[in-house]
C-alpha cells in the first residue's frame, strides 16, 4: 500500500528508492546536485557538527519509518550517485530521536576533550539531551539503548557523495561505514579496568563509544560548522531542527537569504510532488515560525509564486546572530586547542605551514595554467589549490599541478588530490628561477616573511614592551574605538573584542601610526580623560538645565531628552567610558532628533 507523508520525500540531485525485506515498493525521482552545494563554506555546549551531518538526511524525518526499509537517495538520473541508509534486520532507520542522542554524543565528546573513543552512561546522555528521566528512567533508558545500536548497525553507503576534509571534495569511491561503533558493557561482565566506571552503585551499564573515522577527523578538522547543542536540542521538530542547520551554513555572514523553496523542500526532505506540495509548505511555515520565536532568525517570508513550486522563502537575520555565530566559533576554537591539541597534532600543524608564502590570486593562477585547461572550468578548482597550498605547500601543489597535466587526467580535480595525498609527483624537478625582488614569495625555499604580517608582529612586540599602565590606557581607547564601530555595547561585543583583542589593537596601532608618532600619541592618550559616573550626572543635569533656559523647553522634552541620552550611552559606551567632548556631542543630536534646536 502507498502511504502518502510529506516526510517521505526525495533528495535534492536524485530521488528516494525505499527497499523492505518484506513485501515492498519503491519510489525514484531525479534531480540534479551540484557539487560546489556541499563545498560552499567550508564561511560546554559549543558542538562541531559534521558536513555530511548537516546537509544530508542521515537521520529521517519521516515518522513512519518501516522495520527493514533501506531508502536510498539518488544524486542523479545515472545512479552513480547516491546515499543508501540500510538498517539491521528488524529495525528502522535512524530518525528524530537518533539524532538528539547524536547531538548528546558530540556534546559528551567535546567534554572529554574530542578524543575518538570515550566512555558513557544512559543517564549521562539523557542529561545531554537536557531531558528530565524522572518517572520515566526504565522507558529512557531502554529507548537510549535502542538508539545507540542503530547508530551503530545502520549502515551508510556513500557512492560520490561522502565529504571529507582530507581531501577539501566529495569521495568518489563507495564508502560503507556506520556513524560510530559501541561496546555495551554491563557491571556483570566488566573487566577490571572496567570497574572505576561501576563506582557509583546505579549505573549497570555503560557503552564505550568510538566515533567512525569520515566522521570524526571531520569534526576534528576542517569538516565543520560550530553549533550550540542546546539550542540544537531545544528545536522541538526535526524539521525546524534541519533548516536550522542548512541555513546557517548557507547563508555564511550574509544578513539575508533568499532560496526556492523547493529547494528546501528537497533538502530536509519533504514531499514535493504536485499534491503533497502545499501539505509541505504549510510544514516549512510552522517551522520557521519556531525558529522565528526562538529567535534563531528574525523574520522570514514565503512568497508564493504563479505555481507552488516556483515559491521563495526570505529569511532575515541580524548583526546579533552574526556576532553570536563568531564568538562560537572563537569559544570553540580555543577551548579545542587548549584540551585536544598533542604534540602529534601541533607537528601536523606545524607541517602545513612550514611556508611563509602569501596565497595570493596571482600564485593561485600560476597553478590553475599549469593545470589542463579545462581546470578552469570547475568552479571549486581555485579554492581546492589554496586550500591545498595551506596544506601540503606551494611546491608540493606545483608539482602535483605538473603530473596532472602530464599524465593528461580526465577527472583533473580528484586526480591533483590524489596525486598530493598519495605524493604521486615527488620525483618532478622543478628549476627554482630567479625571480624579481617584486615576485620573491614565488622562490622556492627562500620564502620571506610577508612585510605587513611583519610590521604586525613588530607593532605587537612593541606594545607589549609599554609599560602596564599604557597598554592599559591604549587598550580602553581601542575598545571604545571598537563599541563606536559596532554601535552597541553587550556581552557579546565584550567577548569578541577580548577573542580577538591582539589583532584589534596591533590593526588599531598601525592604523594611528602610534609608534611612529609616539610621543604625540602618548601626550593625546594622557589628555583624554573620561568623566567618572558622578561627573557624567552632573555634566547631563547642567547641560539639560542650559538648554532648557535657552529653548523654553518644558520637563516632558527634557526627562524625553535625559533618558534618549540615557540609551545611547548604555548602547555605545562602557560604564566610565566617554569624555566630555563625546558627551556634549550626544547630548546636541539627542535635542536636535526632538526639538530641531
Amino acid at each position: 500500500m502507498k502511504i502518502r507523508n510529506p516526510f517521505m520525500a526525495t533528495y535534492e540531485g536524485g530521488g528516494i528508492e525505499e527497499i523492505d525485506n518484506g513485501p515492498s515498493e519503491i519510489i525514484e525521482e531525479f534531480m540534479e546536485f551540484p557539487e560546489e552545494q556541499i563545498l560552499q563554506n567550508i564561511n560546554g555546549n559549543l558542538i562541531r557538527m559534521d558536513m555530511n551531518i548537516i546537509e544530508y538526511p542521515l537521520f529521517s524525518k519521516n515518522k513512519r519509518r518501516k522495520a527493514n526499509q533501506t531508502v536510498i537517495y539518488y544524486f542523479n538520473e545515472r545512479k552513480d550517485k547516491y546515499i543508501e541508509v540500510k538498517p539491521i534486520a528488524g529495525t528502522s532507520i535512524p530518525g528524530e530521536f537518533e539524532e538528539k542522542v547524536f547531538i548528546s554524543l558530540i556534546k559528551i565528546m567535546r567534554k572529554y576533550g574530542y578524543g575518538k573513543n570515550f566512555v558513557v552512561t544512559n543517564s549521562e546522555i539523557l542529561e545531554n539531551m537536557c531531558i528530565d528521566n524522572q518517572g520515566t528512567k526504565n522507558a529512557l533508558y531502554s529507548q537510549v539503548k535502542e538508539a545507540m545500536l542503530k547508530l551503530t548497525e545502520t549502515s551508510y553507503t556513500f557512492k560520490n557523495s561522502l565529504y571529507s576534509n582530507e581531501i577539501s571534495g566529495l569521495i568518489e569511491n563507495a564508502i560503507v561505514t556506520t556513524i560510530m561503533n559501541i561496546q555495551i558493557i554491563s557491571r556483570n561482565n566488566a573487566r577490571n579496568s572496567d570497574f572505576t566506571y561501576f563506582k557509583d552503585g546505579r549505573i549497570s551499564e555503560i557503552y564505550k563509544v568510538s566515533l567512525s573515522d569520515h566522521f570524526y577527523n571531520n569534526i576534528i578538522r576542517r569538516g565543520y560548522l560550530v553549533y550550540n547543542a542546546d539550542t540544537l536540542l531545544n528545536i522541538s521538530t526535526s524539521t525546524a531542527r534541519g533548516i536550522y542547520l542548512l541555513i546557517t551554513k548557507w547563508r555564511f555572514n550574509d544578513l539575508f537569504l533568499k532560496i526556492n523553496v523547493l529547494t528546501l523542500l528537497k533538502r530536509i526532505p519533504l514531499k514535493h510532488d504536485s499534491k503533497n506540495i502545499g501539505r509541505s509548505i504549510n510544514v516549512i511555515e510552522k517551522a520557521c515560525c519556531e525558529l522565528r520565536e526562538k529567535k534563531l532568525i528574525k523574520s522570514f517570508k514565503i512568497i508564493k509564486g504563479n505555481k507552488l513550486s516556483e515559491s521563495e522563502i526570505e529569511f532575515e537575520f541580524d548583526d546579533m546572530h552574526n556576532q553570536l555565530k563568531q564568538i562560537n566559533f572563537y569559544e570553540d576554537k580555543n577551548a579545542f586547542n587548549q584540551i585536544f591539541i598533542s604534540s602529534t597534532e601541533e607537528k601536523e600543524v606545524l607541517k602545513s605551514e612550514y611556508n611563509d608564502i602569501e596565497i595570493t590570486e596571482e600564485i593561485i593562477s600560476e597553478i590553475m595554467n599549469i593545470l589542463p585547461d579545462k581546470a578552469k572550468e570547475l568552479k571549486t578548482m581555485r579554492k581546492t589549490i589554496k586550500i591545498s597550498i595551506e596544506e601540503y605547500g606551494y611546491e608540493k601543489v606545483k608539482k602535483a599541478a605538473i603530473y596532472t597535466n602530464k599524465n593528461k587526467a580526465k577527472k583533473i580535480r580528484s586526480y591533483f588530490l590524489q596525486s598530493l595525498k598519495n605524493e604521486w609527483s615527488e620525483d618532478i624537478k622543478i628549476e627554482i628561477e630567479a625571480k624579481s625582488l617584486k615576485k620573491q614569495e614565488n622562490l622556492k625555499f627562500e620564502f620571506q616573511e610577508d612585510k605587513e604580517e611583519k610590521d604586525k608582529k613588530n607593532i605587537l612586540l612593541n606594545f607589549y614592551s609599554l609599560n602596564i599602565e599604557e597598554q592599559k590606557k591604549i587598550e580602553e581607547i581601542v575598545y571604545k574605538d571598537y563599541i563606536n564601530q559596532c554601535g552597541m555595547e553587550t556581552i557579546f561585543q565584550k567577548k569578541a573584542f577580548n577573542l580577538g583583542k591582539e589583532a584589534i589593537i596591533t590593526n588599531y596601532l598601525k592604523n594611528e601610526n602610534y609608534f611612529q608618532n609616539k610621543e604625540d600619541n602618548l601626550k593625546k592618550f594622557k589628555e583624554i580623560k573620561f568623566l567618572t559616573t558622578e561627573e557624567l550626572k552632573n555634566e547631563i543635569n547642567s547641560q539639560l538645565e542650559f538648554y532648557g533656559q535657552l529653548f523654553d523647553l518644558d520637563e516632558e522634552t527634557l526627562f524625553s531628552a535625559k533618558f534618549e541620552i540615557g540609551k545611547i550611552l548604555f548602547e555605545k559606551y562602557a560604564k566610565d567610558k566617554i569624555t566630555l567632548e563625546e558627551l556634549l556631542m550626544v547630548i546636541k543630536n539627542i535635542l536636535r532628533k526632538i526639538k530641531n534646536i
